[in-house]
């Protein structure tokens, strides 16, 4: 596993949150500039929208 988590390791991480009253949650920075094919953000933006709602339904409870 080169450079950390993958994208499907980090969702599965997420989406199992969903039992614990989290209040915060922070995605660190990621700089266009140096991925062109924007897969980065892509993967940033697919993980804040699991952030979303894992804080959504915790909200509901």
């Amino acid at each position: 596993m080169y450079g950390g988590l993958s994208t499907c390791m980090a969702q599965s991480i997420i989406r199992r949150l969903v039992c614990l009253n989290l209040v915060r949650a922070d995605l660190v920075e990621i700089s266009p500039s140096f991925h062109h094919a924007e897969i980065i953000s892509l993967a940033a933006a697919s993980l804040l929208r699991d952030m979303i709602c894992v804080h959504k339904v915790n909200l509901g409870r």
